[in-house]
C-alpha cells in the first residue's frame, strides 16, 4: 500500500512536470508580449517600494532627523504614486489585448485539433466536455500565461527589493521578516498533490455538468414531449451537488494552506512591530525608518505569501493544460493527399468512379469483438445509382463513414477505380471525391447562400440558384423576402425539416463530386417533391455514382442496384 502511494505521488509529480513544460512552450510562443507585461509590472513594483523610501525621508525631515527638502521628497513620492497608477492602467490595457490574442489563437488551435482528430478517438468525449475544454480550460490557460510570469517576477522584485531596503537599515529586522519563508514553503509542499487532484476532479465534474446541459438542450423537444423536465432537472441537481462537494473539498485544502500562511505572516508582523518599537525607543532608528519598516515588512510578508499563492494558480493551470494536452495527443487524420492520391483525384473527377469492397470487416474500437460488417464483398460501378436498405444499426451509415475515411476497415479493403482502370484505397485524403448529405439537421445558423458556399466559397449566386432548383428548394426560397440571403436560425429555425433537407442536398450538389452519398435525405419530403427530386438527380447526375441509404420506395425505383444489409453483409436484391 505504501509503495502504491509513493508511485501515485511520483506519477502525479511527473504529470505536473509535463504540464508545466507544455505551459512553458506556450509561454515562449508569446515571449515578447509577456516580456512587455512583466517589465511594466516590475517597474510598478519598484515605484511602489521607492514611494515608501521617499516617505521615510519626508517623515525624517519633518521630525528633524534628516536635513533635506520636504517638498523635494514629497514631490518625488507623488510622482512615483501617479506613475504607478499609470503603469497599472497601461498594464491592464496591454494584458487584455494580449489575453484576447492568446485566447483566440489557442482556441483556434484546439478547435482545429478536435476537427482533425480521428473520429473514433473523439467518441469517448461528450460535446459539452469538448466545449468546456475549448472555453473554460483555454480561458484559464490564456489568463495564466499572461499572469504567471509577470506576477511571479513582479512579486520576486518586491520581495528582493524589500529585503534589501530592510537589510541595509537593520539586518535583524530583515531576518525576522524572512523567517516565515522556509516554514510556509515546508507547509505548502504537502498541499500540492491534494490540491492538484481536487482541482482536476472539479474541472471534470464541471465539464460533466456542461455536457449534460448541452445534451438536455439538444433534446428539449423530446423532454417536453414525455413530460420529464423534473427528472432531467433532478439529475442536474445531483451533478451540481457532486460538483459542490468536490469544490468544497478543494476549498478546504486551500483554506487550510492560507490559514497556516497567514498565521505565520501575522506572527512575523507582530514580532517586526515589537522589534521596530524597541529599536525606535532605544534611538537606533528614526520615525521615518520605523514607518518604512512597517510598510515594507507588510509588503515583504505579502510578497512571500503571493509567491506561495502561485502554487494553486500553477495547479489550476496545470490541470487545464493536462485537459488540453489530452486533446492534442489524440491521433490525427491524414487529410493531405500524397502525390499518387492527388493524381488519382485529378484524373477521376469527370469520368466517374467505381467502388470495390473486398472482404470488408469492421468493428468499433471500444467493442473489437462485435463486428458491424463481416467479410462482405461487392462493387458499385461508375455512374450507377445504388440504394442500400436494412434495419437500423446494421451498418449502413458505418459504410458511408468507411467510404469517407472517417473510419478504417478492421479487415479487408475498399478501393476506388477510375475510368483508366487506376485503383486506390479509400482514405481521409480522398474525401475530395465525395459529396455527403447526412441524416438530421446539417445546416448552420447563417444564410441559405452562405450555407451552400461553405462547400464552394467561389460559387456564384447563379450556381447556387441552379443547385437549389435541382434540389427542389428554389421554389420556396425565391418566395422569401431575402431569397437566397434568407437567414436560417439555430437548428434550422424558420424552415421545415423537409426544406432543410433540400437545402442540405443543394449544398452537396454544389461540390460537383463524382460520388454522392445520401443518408435518409428524403425522409421528410412529401411523395410529389421526393419524386421530382429523384428525377432531377437521375437527369443531372447520370454520370456520377450516387448511393442512397433509404427506406423510401421511390428511391428504390430509380436505382440500378439495391443492396440489403443482412447478417453483417451487403446482399444484392431485386425489386421483382
Amino acid at each position: 500500500m505504501f509503495l502504491g502511494m509513493v508511485k501515485e505521488k511520483k506519477d502525479s509529480l511527473v504529470g505536473l512536470k509535463a504540464e508545466l513544460q507544455w505551459l512553458w512552450r506556450i509561454s515562449r510562443t508569446y515571449k515578447k508580449e509577456i516580456f512587455v507585461i512583466t517589465l511594466i509590472s516590475v517597474i510598478g513594483s519598484i515605484f511602489s517600494l521607492s514611494t515608501n523610501l521617499c516617505l521615510k525621508y519626508v517623515i525624517d525631515t519633518v521630525t528633524g532627523e534628516h536635513k533635506s527638502s520636504v517638498i523635494y521628497y514629497a514631490v518625488i513620492a507623488v510622482v512615483l504614486m501617479l506613475s504607478n497608477i499609470g503603469f497599472s492602467a497601461l498594464s491592464s490595457r496591454i494584458r487584455i489585448k494580449i489575453y484576447i490574442k492568446i485566447q483566440n489563437e489557442l482556441q483556434l488551435d484546439v478547435y482545429k485539433t478536435i476537427f482533425n482528430a480521428q473520429w473514433e478517438s473523439l467518441r469517448e468525449y461528450r460535446r459539452g466536455d469538448l466545449i468546456n475544454r475549448l472555453n473554460s480550460d483555454v480561458n484559464a490557460i490564456s489568463s495564466g500565461v499572461i499572469g504567471w510570469w509577470p506576477n511571479l517576477l513582479s512579486v520576486l522584485t518586491q520581495f528582493i527589493y524589500s529585503f534589501i531596503l530592510i537589510m541595509t537599515n537593520d539586518p535583524i529586522m530583515a531576518l525576522i521578516a524572512f523567517i516565515s519563508a522556509p516554514f510556509s514553503a515546508f507547509m505548502s509542499r504537502f498541499m500540492i498533490r491534494r490540491m492538484h487532484e481536487h482541482n482536476l476532479k472539479v474541472k471534470e465534474l464541471n465539464a460533466d455538468m456542461m455536457a449534460y446541459q448541452t445534451d438536455s438542450f439538444s433534446n428539449l423537444q423530446y423532454i417536453k414531449a414525455f413530460g420529464i423536465a423534473d427528472v432531467v432537472r433532478e439529475k442536474l441537481a445531483e451533478k451540481q451537488n457532486a460538483f459542490k462537494e468536490e469544490n468544497l473539498d478543494y476549498n478546504k485544502v486551500s483554506v487550510k494552506m492560507n490559514v497556516v500562511l497567514k498565521l505565520a505572516g501575522l506572527l512575523v508582523t507582530f514580532v517586526s512591530y515589537a522589534w521596530g518599537i524597541y529599536r525606535l525607543h532605544e534611538g537606533y532608528i528614526t520615525y521615518g525608518t520605523m514607518v518604512m519598516f512597517l510598510q515594507i515588512t507588510l509588503t515583504l510578508s505579502g510578497s512571500f505569501n503571493s509567491l506561495l499563492q502561485v502554487i494553486p494558480l500553477t495547479i489550476n493551470l496545470g490541470t487545464s493544460a493536462s485537459r488540453i494536452i489530452t486533446i492534442e495527443n489524440l491521433p490525427s487524420e491524414t487529410v493531405i493527399p500524397t502525390a499518387k492520391e492527388k493524381a488519382f483525384i485529378q484524373n477521376s473527377r469527370k469520368n466517374g468512379i467505381s467502388i470495390h469492397c473486398k472482404n470488408v470487416t469492421f468493428s468499433y474500437s471500444d467493442e473489437p469483438d462485435v463486428n458491424i460488417l463481416e467479410n462482405t464483398s461487392f462493387s458499385i460501378e461508375r455512374g450507377e445509382t445504388v440504394a442500400i436498405v436494412g434495419g437500423s444499426g446494421l451498418g449502413k451509415t458505418t459504410f458511408f463513414r468507411l467510404l469517407l475515411g472517417i473510419l478504417e476497415c478492421s479487415g479487408g479493403e475498399i478501393e476506388l477505380e477510375n475510368a483508366d482502370g487506376d485503383r486506390i484505397a479509400v482514405s481521409s485524403a480522398m474525401r475530395e471525391l465525395f459529396a455527403y448529405v447526412p441524416q438530421g439537421n446539417p445546416v448552420t445558423e447563417t444564410t441559405v447562400a452562405e450555407n451552400i458556399r461553405m462547400i464552394n466559397p467561389q460559387a456564384t449566386d447563379e450556381e447556387i440558384i441552379e443547385v437549389l432548383k435541382m434540389a427542389c428548394a428554389y421554389e420556396f426560397i425565391e418566395t422569401l423576402p431575402d431569397g437566397i440571403n434568407a437567414h436560417i436560425g439555430e437548428s434550422g429555425k424558420g424552415f421545415s425539416e423537409g426544406q432543410i433537407q433540400r437545402i442540405a442536398i443543394a449544398r452537396a450538389l454544389i461540390k460537383d463530386a463524382p460520388i454522392i452519398l445520401f443518408d435518409e435525405v428524403t425522409s421528410a419530403l412529401d411523395e410529389e417533391t421526393e419524386w421530382q427530386l429523384l428525377e432531377n438527380i437521375r437527369t443531372h447526375l447520370h454520370n456520377k455514382t450516387v448511393i442512397f441509404v433509404t427506406h423510401k420506395f421511390n428511391t428504390l425505383e430509380i436505382s440500378d442496384k439495391i443492396f440489403k444489409v443482412k447478417n453483417k453483409k451487403f446482399q444484392s436484391v431485386s425489386l421483382k
